[in-house]
């Protein structure tokens, strides 16, 4: 296999994920959002937020509630970021301050936004 293209980056997902010096949290508002795709059904989330809750606390992932100050703070987000899931994230990510590792680019990129926003392909 190659350690180019996607399966290189995810192993470079992987290693944010697995150091030891890193906690790794998951958003309430991810959490959210799968409830709301498991609810409409149509085989875009194939997991309930259950499920989902329960896979990430066998990881030992924590949660991350959706505090005032981050509900605050979307509202200072530039406009380019519309998804109001995104600008959750994103709003937690600068306001705590964290990394935010999404999943949905080809490449391990440095948000134009932060550089603490890193995106990674599934």
């Amino acid at each position: 296999m190659s350690t180019g293209g996607a399966y290189g980056v995810r192993v470079k997902a992987r290693r944010y994920i697995r150091a030891p010096q890193n906690e790794v949290y998951v958003s309430a508002a991810s959490i959210g959002e799968i409830s709301i795709k498991h609810g409409l059904g149509g085989g875009n989330m194939p997991i309930s937020e259950e499920e989902a809750a329960e896979y990430f606390a066998q990881a030992g992932y924590m949660t991350l509630d959706i505090s005032t100050q981050h509900a605050i703070f979307v509202e200072s987000l530039p406009s380019h970021h519309a998804d109001p899931f995104d600008r959750m994230l994103v709003a937690q990510a600068l306001s705590e301050p964290m990394r935010l590792l999404r999943c949905f680019q080809p490449t391990v990129t440095r948000s134009s936004l932060s550089d603490r926003q890193l995106r990674c392909q599934r």
